[in-house]
C-alpha cells in the first residue's frame, strides 16, 4: 500500500494521469 503524501488530490490525479498516459504512450 502506497502512502499518499500531503499533496492536493488534484496534484495526485495529475501525476497519476500523467504516469498512465506516459506508460500508454499517447500521441502528442
Amino acid at each position: 500500500i502506497l502512502e499518499i503524501p500531503k499533496l492536493p488530490i488534484d496534484r495526485a490525479r495529475q501525476v497519476l494521469f500523467g504516469t498512465l498516459l506516459g506508460i500508454v504512450g499517447t500521441p502528442p
